[in-house]
């Protein structure tokens, strides 16, 4: 069994602990997160208290892209039960 933790920055306590499956030297988890603050986190797998394996993750606030559509009609006026055709346009 493997320990999955990533440290807080204030102390030597960890955001999230949890305990993995060694399978013929290799380990595979899934790892719940809190909601963590921007900014850099590093995530370290330890077996007896020593680490043996360590990435880094970075944590961003979601940024949604911009969105245009643009709608052309090919009349100025459009009455009641008159078809009418539209054009549209969308880009990112």
């Amino acid at each position: 069994m493997l320990g999955v933790f990533i440290p807080s920055p204030v102390d030597e306590l960890s955001y999230v602990t949890d305990t993995v499956n060694v399978n013929n030297g290799f380990f595979e988890g899934k790892l719940d997160l809190p909601h963590l603050s921007q900014g850099g986190y590093q995530l370290s797998v330890k077996h007896d208290g020593k680490i043996i394996a360590s990435t880094y993750i970075q944590v961003e606030n979601y940024v949604k892209p911009s969105y245009r559509m643009k709608v052309e009609k090919d009349q100025e006026a459009i009455l009641s039960a008159t078809p009418f055709n539209i054009h549209y346009r969308q880009n990112f």
